[in-house]
């Protein structure tokens, strides 16, 4: 996820969940942190999470609670 903006907070409260034929599962929480490194990129590692042995079927990313979302750009490698 890459965000364009120098505002930090579009960056703040995002939650990314994996949708799967078993359910959802909620896969990077940030809380109100900065949620992004200095690059405005941010790396969720499916394997890292023990997770890759799953079969995703898609992606959401979510603004928890109020405020702004932004988000220019989403890759899935």
């Amino acid at each position: 996820v890459e965000t364009r903006t120098e505002n930090a907070e579009y960056r703040k409260n995002i939650r990314i969940v994996g949708v799967t034929s078993q359910g959802e599962i909620t896969l990077y929480e940030s809380g109100n942190n900065e949620a992004y490194d200095a690059f405005g990129m941010l790396i969720v590692d499916i394997q890292a999470l023990g997770y890759s042995n799953r079969t995703f079927t898609g992606f959401r990313i979510e603004k928890v609670g109020g405020g702004a979302f932004a988000v220019a750009e989403i890759a899935i490698i």
